[in-house]
């Protein structure tokens, strides 16, 4: 699913270039995120959910004195 698309021939009608999915891959696992596809709501359609870690602080700088 998350390969890039060839077209065998030129006379589609389809129109782009293939790279949707894979470049959203890519994208999201490089972050250290992951994918899930399925069907969409109501079994319509197609869905793509996507994680993406949150950073999270060890040791935040304490906010200056009168500042929130």
């Amino acid at each position: 699913m998350f390969e890039r698309f060839y077209r065998a021939g030129v006379g589609h009608r389809t129109q782009g270039i293939g790279m949707g999915l894979s470049l959203v891959e890519y994208v999201v696992v490089s972050h250290g995120g992951r994918l899930r596809c399925g069907a969409g709501l109501d079994g319509h359609g197609f869905s793509v959910e996507i994680w993406l870690p949150v950073p999270l602080r060890v040791n935040p700088k304490p906010a200056a004195p009168g500042k929130a």
